[in-house]
Order: structure tokens, then sequence, then C-alpha cells
């Protein structure tokens, strides 16, 4: 008895190797450059990225939207349900490195002739037997090569990976409410727009008809007068079916059923933000979701090397036994005299040699291919972060430059108007200076929302690990 609990003990306090290759410091192998191109003051991620980023914006409406789209998104609960999965195979593979018990009891009852003597002489006479049986058998497989310790690592850091694919989705997803959210914002005013350009155009389409019908211009003039009424008119249509569009777009995604309208109204596009702060480092983008679940993978390719090479060696277990057998008296079933116990080592080795160095040499490849995979998203990384940067710097350029426009316009229609309301300029001129107006605000708007996007890049770019600071407040 002593004997087989020492065997047991020694077993399951045997320190098993690792056979996986040795780890690389993946950051400093890629050799990124310290800081982006935007050369200002230097900031920390919690100026750039702040747990909910998106309060940046300073919308109320737009914050209900993002929690309603976090609380009810369907990509998101899909994601959640990836990640509950993985944590479940995590809890398959460490039971794995625990010794397996078993337990079995039985009885059986039997009734058969036998032979008996009664005075002197020999007859039959049926016979019961009883039989009872309690035993508690044990399994241990030795991971002395480390095959087991590496498989656990290997399912620990892909369930580390999928949580940092979720940290993905959050991103994706809420940036698209925001951009879903802005364009509605755009196409509401540019509705606006269209709305007042149709009305110019019947204006001078009505100018155009009297001047026709006097006979003081051409059938020609009244065509295209006719042509651009009718190009307003399509404009104006077309923005209000792209507006319910992104009505329902921006449902679905909270998870709701088109409808055609939203309970709560949206402003108009804000014309400033505060300032992005520039000259990010470039360690900044260590904590972006993408870039922690490509360095997560690679550990567990790294790791499934490890249990590869690991499946090479003879696999080595430890089985015990412990029970009572055979007790014809289920009264003496915990008798000493009845007490069975029993240890053993096994050995096994799979003769399939050469196809296990071939899986080998694949792990190696995946390994490699992680690795690759690492690199091409610290890569994109650094791009998304510097496309941003350079969108934003030149909407402020155009912006500064309609903006410089839109003022000039203003200043020649004020004094058209003037010289209208004198008798000296016409009408129709006056409005076609009315329409270059509005045409340049429809473009001044589109400028606004391409920097209100790259803005919303640019938050996404540099990741954020909201969700977890989010627990730790909890």
């Amino acid at each position: 008895m002593r004997k087989l609990l020492s065997v047991i003990i020694l077993a399951f306090f045997a320190v098993s190797c690792s056979m996986a290759p040795k780890k690389k410091d993946l950051a400093k192998e890629q050799k990124a450059p310290e800081k982006f191109s935007s050369q200002i003051n230097s900031v920390t991620q919690d100026e750039v990225s702040p747990y909910k980023w998106w309060e940046r914006f300073n919308d109320e409406t737009l914050n209900e939207l993002v929690e309603k789209t976090i609380v009810n998104n369907l990509d998101i609960m899909l994601a959640i349900s990836r990640v509950n999965l993985m944590d479940s195979q995590f809890g398959v593979a460490r039971r794995l490195r625990f010794p397996m018990l078993s337990a079995k009891a039985g009885g059986s009852y039997g009734r058969a002739p036998a032979v008996s003597f009664s005075n002197g002489q020999m007859g039959y006479a049926p016979k019961t037997t009883d039989s009872y049986t309690l035993n508690l058998g044990l399994s241990f497989e030795l991971d002395i090569w480390g095959r087991l310790k590496s498989q656990e690592k290997s399912v620990i850091a892909n369930l580390l990976a999928t949580k940092e694919d979720l940290q993905t989705v959050y991103l994706s997803i809420i940036s698209q409410t925001i951009i879903l959210y802005n364009d509605l914002r755009e196409l509401q005013e540019v509705k606006k727009y269209d709305t007042d350009l149709f009305e110019i155009a019947k204006e001078l389409y009505g100018f155009s008809k009297q001047k026709y019908e006097s006979g003081m211009s051409s059938l020609t003039e009244l065509e295209q007068s006719s042509q651009q009424l009718e190009s307003a008119e399509a404009a104006l249509n077309s923005s209000s079916s792209d507006l319910k569009k992104k009505i329902n777009s921006l449902l679905v995604l909270i998870g709701e059923y088109p409808k055609g309208f939203l309970e709560t109204g949206v402003g108009e596009l804000p014309e400033n933000y505060d300032p992005i702060p520039a000259g990010l480092p470039a360690s900044i983008l260590k904590n972006r979701p993408d870039i922690k679940a490509a360095e997560f993978k690679v550990e567990a390719a790294r790791q499934d090397i490890g249990a590869a090479r690991a499946d090479l060696f003879p696999k080595i277990s430890i089985t015990g036994l412990l029970g009572y057998l055979n007790v014809m008296e289920f009264t003496k079933l915990f008798t000493s005299d009845f007490l069975t116990a029993s240890a053993g080592a096994d050995v096994s080795y799979s003769i399939a040699g050469l196809s296990k160095y071939a899986v080998v040499d694949q792990k190696f490849v995946l390994y490699q291919q992680a690795q690759l995979n690492y690199k091409k998203t610290v890569l994109n990384a650094f791009r998304e972060v510097e496309d941003a940067l350079l969108t934003l710097e030149n909407a402020d350029i155009q912006k500064n430059s309609v903006e410089k426009r839109l003022i000039s316009m203003e200043k020649i229609y004020q004094t058209a108007r003037t010289r209208y309301e004198k008798g000296v300029y016409s009408y129709p001129a006056l409005l076609e200076l009315k329409k270059n107006i509005i045409s340049m605000k429809k473009l001044n708007l589109t400028i606004t929302k391409g920097a209100i996007l790259s803005r919303v890049q640019l938050h996404r770019a540099l990741g954020g690990n909201w969700i977890e600071k989010e627990k730790k407040e909890k």
C-alpha cells in the first residue's frame, strides 16, 4: 500500500521538460521605428485611446448608440461565444495533465443446484451465492517529454488570442457604429441642401420657361434648365433613399429590425473636435488587439512544435488499483482480508515514426507562418496609423481652403444681392450664385465627415483595452 502511494505521488509531481523552440522577442526582431511621421509633443496612450474612446466625440446620442451596440450586436455575441468555446477547450486540455480516476462497484446473486449429503445419501439441493466488489482505479501519464504541458500552453495561447480577437471585433463594430452615425448626420444635411438646390432649380426653370415663351431665349436653353431640374430632383430622391438605407444599417448594427426611423434624433456634423495630439510613440501600438492576438498565435505555434517533438518519444503511464474483490458477505466488504492493491507502468510507442517527423516539420512551417503574420500585422498597424494621420492633416488643409472659398463666395453673393436690390443684377444670376454656395457647403460637409472618419480610424488603429478596464472597475 505504501509503495503504491509512493509511486502515485512521485508520478504526480514529476517535472516535465519542454521541447519547444526558444522563445523569441518579436518586438525587437521587428525593428520598428520609435515614432510615427508627425513631429510634435510625445503623448501617452491614455491621451489618445482612452477607456470608452468614443466619448471623445462629445455626443450623448452617439454614446447611447454605442452602448446599445455593445449589448445587442450579433457579431459581438458570436465573438464572445468563440471565446467561451476556447475556454472550454482549455479545460479539457488542462484535465489531461491530472490523474484519471475511475470507480467501480458491483454485486451479484446466484442460485444453482449443489451436491448434498443427508443420512449417508447423496442428493441435490439449491444453493445461493453472493459476491460483492468495490475498486478504485487510477491512471496517469508521466509527462516527461512535456507533450501535455506544451499542448496546454498552446491552448492557453490560442485562448488569449481569441480574447484579443474579441477586442478587435469590439473595436470594429464600435467604429462601424460611429461611421454609420456620422454618415446619417451627413445625409440629413445633404438632404436639406439638395432640397434647397431643387427649389432653386425649379425657380430657374420657371424663369427659363417665361423667357422662352416670350421669345427671349431658345429651346436649347429651356431644355438645359429642364435637365438641371431633373438632375436636382434625382439628387434629392437619391439622398432621401440613402438616408433611409443608412438608418436601416445602423438599426441592424445595434440589434434592431429596420423600421425607417430612429427613436433618438441626430444632430448636425460638428465643425471641430479637440485636436488629436501628434508625435505618437510607436510603442503605443503594443496594446493593439490584433498585434497581441498575432503574438499569442506565434506562442501557440511554438508550443505545438514542443508537443509534436515530445510525441516522438514513448508514452509512459502509471496505473494503480485499490479495492475489495469477491467478498461473499456485504458486511465484510471493507475488511482487510479482501483488500487488493496493485500498481504498474505501461510504455507505449507508435511505430509510425516517419509520419511523426513529418508532423514536426509541418509545425515548424506553421510557426514560421505565424511569425510572418505577426510582422505583417505590425506593418499594417503602422500603415493604418500613418494613413489616418495623413488624412487628418489633408482634411485640415482642404477644410481651410474650402472655408476661404466659402467666405469669398459669400462676399460675392452679398455684393450681387445688393446690386439686385438696386435693380442692376438679375435674379436668375443671383440664384446661380446661391446654388454654387450650397454646392460648396456640400463639399465642406464631405470633407468634415472625412476628417471624422479619419479620427475614428486613428482611434481604431491605435487599439485600446477598454473591456478589461471595465471589468477591473467593476
